[in-house]
């Protein structure tokens, strides 16, 4: 029986880790109001999909909650509850015991400050549908598998390791084998087979997966003739196979849903407090067309293998993540150099420079909506490549300014909810706001793309790639921007870490993902990045942050001026590189390698009760 969190069961052992700490309707305007610190709201744009069919598209009105992000920012750092809660939630769910070597993982933990040794949930999701397929099942699966040639496997017997296969000299297996070091003396005797993709391996249809985990959660293991049994169904055909019947992406795919509206968990279209929500592509069919992984129909499924994967999205894909560490390599290099966020100069546009990796460019792939290319063809937007302007109703960060006011006066601890907004009607076009935000493009050349088809050629010819640039230039910037390549980012670290608000956009959760918080440490952006200048609008101030408006007709003689949340974005880019020097650190990953490894052990031994960790 797959085995939950086990950190608070021991409690005995250590104390628990600190609690993080904590930092609708449209409120009226009133003449007989006025208060001394007005409250900030943001510009609502909903950019566009770069097409010509969703620039026609209706332009819905703005968001009915204008204080949604000073909200979202200030609730937080509450979001993820206290550790007395965690325990009382995890010690509720605990089917079985901890595994073989988990005490010795504890303790090494607790003393290289593993800040949440609780928060190691994800590892159970990812190993429980494995429960249902006997130990030498699995054992038989993860030998063929590191027979691959893009694959290794890590022998680990008598506390020692070796790789073998094809990529046993990989750099990515040496990377491994550096991390593994201080573990293997505690591991019981295991054999892992590691992909060197970047992306994930294993794809199952829905009602295989769910086959697996009902006998997982029964604590018995499939019956001889289901063992190795797909469903392929051809009705249901690649993505759509994978989710189930009631989801979203299922219900559009049968015609029971023509007009899917997006459902982010935030309000206001923003994403909300649990970022990993809106990245289940069952859940969020809305967005397969602009990601490059989800531009196409899918894969046909195949029987469960156990792979150790760097891209794991539960939803669609089953996986064993593992973590990357080739962001280790650049991440300390300039630290002395880091400008601090006084220093930085550029503070109005959100920066992005990459290849043209996460998608595969020939004739067949749909590649001018992937995420990267609609990113760059954003950035250098020219008026005349879509035709006419884009009206949109713009709510203004706007600040009511009396004589002696100061926009810097106002903080996002404030709990006022009756402060005046401005509601402004401006129109702009894209080219316009690309200029006054973005500063992004793809450099280098081409890459990923089929010569045979003359795809290369073509495509060379109507992407204009930008001039690398330097660490100096990226540093000089307070806003940067995360987006995936082919699959995870090995930037993340990096740019938390450079003193830079991060804004992300992603469709994998990694495996730190029950360990950070959007909106505390980095602002999580949509896949279709239809918030991207509604966001900027809110922390760098509206496209024409100089013009003075109308007067405000609440104000004796005061004038509206417009400036953006600066000290709220300074507070997150402050708490996102305390995170990353606290919660990803080498140990981190080590520790979550390290207890990925014992539940491995557990569930592919032939005594799994045996195996079982006993106080």
């Amino acid at each position: 029986m797959p085995p939950g969190g086990w950190a608070t069961a021991i409690h005995e052992l250590a104390p628990l880790a600190k609690t993080i700490q904590q930092q609708q309707q449209k409120p009226q305007i009133r003449a007989s109001h006025q208060p001394s610190r007005p409250r900030l709201s943001a510009l609502r744009l909903s950019q566009p999909h770069l097409d010509a069919q969703a620039l026609q598209r209706p332009i819905p009105d703005p968001p009915a909650h204008p204080q949604r992000i000073p909200r979202l920012v200030r609730q937080a750092p509450a979001a993820e509850p206290d550790p007395p809660t965690r325990r009382r939630r995890i010690q509720e769910t605990l089917p079985s015991p901890a595994p073989t070597g988990f005490k010795e993982w504890f303790t090494w933990a607790k003393e290289n400050q593993v800040k949440l040794v609780d928060e190691f949930d994800r590892v159970n999701e990812l190993i429980e549908p494995f429960w249902a397929l006997p130990p030498h099942v699995l054992r038989n699966r993860t030998e063929e598998a590191g027979k691959n040639e893009a694959f290794s496997t890590f022998v680990v017997k008598d506390g020692k390791v070796k790789a073998i296969g094809a990529k046993k000299d990989a750099p990515r297996t040496i990377d491994q084998l550096k991390l593994l070091e201080v573990i293997v003396p505690h591991l019981p005797d295991v054999n892992v087979t590691m992909s060197h993709h970047d992306g994930p391996s294993v794809f199952m249809d829905w009602k295989t997966k769910q086959r697996h985990l009902d006998h997982a959660r029964a604590g018995t293991v499939l019956p001889a003739e289901l063992i190795d049994r797909v469903e392929d169904d051809a009705s249901l055909w690649g993505f759509v196979g994978a989710c189930a019947p009631d989801s979203p992406m299922r219900m559009v795919a049968n015609g029971l849903a023509e007009e899917l509206k997006v459902q982010h968990a935030g309000p206001g279209g923003y994403i909300g407090l649990d970022h990993a929500k809106t990245m289940d592509l069952c859940a969020h069919p809305e967005w397969q067309e602009f990601h490059g992984f989800t531009a196409w129909a899918g894969p046909r499924p195949l029987p469960l293998r156990p792979i150790f994967s760097f891209a794991q999205s539960p939803g669609f894909v089953s996986d064993i993540l593992n973590a990357p560490l080739e962001q280790f390599e650049d991440s300390t290099k300039n630290a002395q150099q880091v400008k601090s966020w006084e220093e930085k100069e550029e503070d109005g546009r959100l920066l992005w420079r990459g290849q043209t990796t996460g998608v595969w460019f020939d004739r067949q792939t749909n590649w001018r909506k992937s995420h990267r290319v609609r990113l760059h063809r954003l950035g250098v937007a020219p008026a005349h490549s879509y035709g006419h302007s884009l009206k949109r109703r713009l709510r203004s960060p706007a600040v009511v300014l009396h004589s002696n006011a100061s926009t810097e006066d106002v903080e996002v601890d404030d709990d006022s909810r009756d402060a005046p907004v401005v509601v402004l009607e401006n129109e702009y076009s894209l080219a316009q706001l690309s200029k006054r935000y973005l500063s992004a493009s793809f450099v280098g050349d081409l890459v990923q793309c089929t010569v045979e088809d003359s795809s290369c050629e073509a495509i060379s010819k109507e992407i204009e790639f930008g001039a690398p640039v330097d660490w100096q230039f990226q540093n000089n910037f307070k806003y940067v921007l995360d987006v995936d390549g082919n699959s995870w980012s090995g930037r993340f670290r990096r740019l938390l870490k450079s003193n830079a608000v991060v804004f992300k956009s992603t469709i994998w959760p990694e495996w730190y993902r029950d360990h950070i918080q959007p909106w505390h440490h980095y602002v999580p952006v949509r896949i279709d990045y239809e918030d991207v200048f509604d966001l900027m609008s809110f922390f760098a101030g509206p496209p024409d942050p100089d013009h003075p408006l109308s007067p405000h007709p609440f104000v004796d003689g005061g004038k509206v001026r417009t400036k953006g949340f600066d000290r709220v974005a300074k507070l997150i880019a402050d708490q996102g590189s305390q995170w990353a020097d606290e919660h990803f650190r080498y140990q981190d990953i080590r520790a979550y390698v390290w207890r990925t490894y014992l539940e491995w052990a557990r569930v592919s031994s032939d005594d799994r009760a045996q195996m079982n960790f006993h106080f």
